[in-house]
């Protein structure tokens, strides 16, 4: 894999395979469409929908969404109904979370 300093966009080379690389702030950010094109070149954006449907993709975000978004409690009250915990143990873990 070849890469150059990063800039805000710039380009790295995969499997002889140009992805685009975008920086914000801290963060990069590496092109999906991109690395699609490689499976799909004519229809990346159907390599993307059949991974977004994937169940390990559904629970990978289920998961992100439980540690990044804490601060919105009716949807993290909704994940733990979808996981079968009985209310009083809900409402003493979300009552833990909006205190903190």
């Amino acid at each position: 894999m070849e890469s150059t300093p990063m800039k805000n966009n710039t380009e790295i080379t995969v499997l002889s395979e140009t992805v685009r690389v975008q920086r914000v702030e801290k963060e990069e950010f590496i092109s999906l469409t991109d690395i699609a094109k490689f499976r799909n070149p004519d229809a990346p954006a159907d390599i993307i929908k059949n991974w977004l449907r994937s169940r390990s993709t559904i629970d990978l975000l289920g998961l992100w969404e439980k540690l990044n978004n804490t601060a919105n409690l009716e949807n993290l009250n909704a994940l733990f109904i979808n996981e079968g915990m009985p209310q009083p143990a809900r409402l003493q873990k979300l009552n833990r979370i909006a205190i903190e």
